[in-house]
């Protein structure tokens, strides 16, 4: 029996991709990239500046009450700490507020502007308290935090402004404080080291802004590129499926998924090509359902329809390795036998095809019995070609139909004089209560 045909093809097909874009914010995009470096750069910045702190404790100790660098260094170990909790709450609360919202630009603005602060008390401690050699060690500790924040600051203006200018603003405080001569040479110095600064953290915030805009667009030019490479695949599929269903149709029927009668018409010629070189008998059975008509105007279409799949396993089932099936059209299918030995062996076929289709089929809620007639003719002993042999057959099958129907009879000679109307249907009873 030739394998099961598979219905027409129905792969599930991919769900189309959409190539629509909401739009690229860059401004707040920008902004979001930002904030991210920044709070990135967290921990590098405070180990900076628990470090520098150590040394400037040791620096103003020897000079200053024990609990002056004492307290400060509390102070700004809190500070610290602070702000390393704020990283560590952003990361935690990201899923309840989005992790760039500008509240945590606020907080990490308000903390770190309190680091400069106290950075700047620090440079009020040393010209306190140190010896006039280590408050040199002021502008020193003062330049290189301003200069070592460009890089962990300086993509957020306003945060490194806060944290900067406080520490300046002291600085500058200290030395007109002083009086000397040398300490205003310094104060010039350091308004113009503070400038240069926040030049460069100017330019250092534009070069960081331009770089994040281009990766960005680069982003969202991959993910255009991705979404219309995903269109364009989803087309491709789209019509290889309506090839393969045009390939389908054109050699199977749509609803029972059998080979249709052009497809039959191939493995015919290629058995009686077999027949021809090694002899033998092809069989062809030309069957007809016999109340198809009723259950159709009974039930309806959608119900025949049905019945016709079921109709259609049935029929595989009964048949053997090599034999096959075509569904001719409405209730009629085709059937051919490659190896027929003989007019018993074919009946045999015949025979379990009768018995298989008297059984009943669910359709509706209700069990149907449909019975089916059978005309069968031989090649090459009925006829030489397709057409003759199949015709030949249907002139059988009307001879069935006459005789009462459910049964099946094989071609005579003496039916190529007649042509016979269709037999009446038979009248029992085909419904049968669940």
């Amino acid at each position: 029996m030739e394998p099961p045909i598979q219905p027409v093809p129905g792969v599930a097909r991919p769900v189309p991709v959409s190539t629509e874009d909401p739009g690229l914010d860059l401004s707040a995009s920008i902004r979001d990239e930002r904030i991210d470096m920044v709070f990135d750069n967290t921990a590098f910045a405070l180990v900076g500046t628990v470090l520098v702190a150590l040394l400037g404790v040791e620096i103003i100790f020897p000079q200053a009450p024990a609990l002056v660098p004492e307290g400060w260094l509390g102070i700004l170990l809190a500070i610290v700490i602070g702000r390393w909790w704020l990283k560590r709450s952003r990361d935690r609360r990201a899923t309840s507020i989005p992790p760039n919202s500008p509240l945590w630009t606020r907080r990490l603005l308000a903390i770190t502007t309190l680091n400069g602060a106290w950075w700047g008390v620090f440079c009020i401690l040393l010209f306190t308290y140190a010896s006039p050699l280590q408050v040199g060690f002021a502008p020193f500790v003062i330049g290189g935090m301003v200069a070592a924040s460009v890089a962990t600051l300086g993509p957020l203006r306003s945060v490194y402004l806060g944290f900067t200018l406080p520490m300046i603003a002291c600085l500058i405080g200290s030395l007109l404080w002083h009086g000397s001569q040398d300490a205003v040479v310094m104060t010039g110095f350091a308004v113009a080291f503070e400038i240069t600064m926040i030049g460069t953290v100017w330019r250092v915030n534009n070069i960081v802004g331009r770089n994040i805009e281009l990766k960005l667009q680069n982003e969202h030019l991959v993910r255009s590129l991705t979404a219309a490479n995903q269109s364009l695949q989803h087309e491709i599929v789209e019509r290889r499926h309506a090839e393969e269903r045009s390939a389908f149709l054109a050699t199977h029927d749509a609803l029972t998924g059998l080979p249709n009668r052009r497809m039959q018409l191939d493995r015919f010629g290629r058995a009686a090509a077999r027949v021809s070189r090694h002899g033998g008998t092809l069989a062809v059975l030309f069957l007809d359902l016999d109340r198809f008509k009723e259950v159709n105007d009974t039930l309806g279409h959608t119900a025949g329809d049905t019945l016709l799949k079921a109709v259609s396993n049935q029929l595989r089932a009964c048949l053997r390795q090599g034999d096959s099936i075509c569904r001719q059209g409405g209730d009629e299918f085709l059937l051919l036998l490659t190896e027929a030995a003989d007019e018993s062996a074919v009946a045999s076929v015949a025979e379990r095809i009768l018995e298989s289709l008297q059984r009943p089929i669910q359709l509706a809620g209700r069990e149907v019995r449909i019975g089916c007639s059978i005309g069968i003719s031989l090649y090459p002993h009925d006829g030489d070609s397709f057409d003759l042999v199949v015709g030949r057959a249907d002139k059988a099958l009307y001879r069935a139909k006459r005789d009462g129907g459910n049964r099946y009879r094989f071609f005579a000679t003496e039916l190529d004089d007649i042509w016979p109307a269709k037999a009446p249907r038979a009248t029992e009873d085909i419904w049968h209560s669940d």
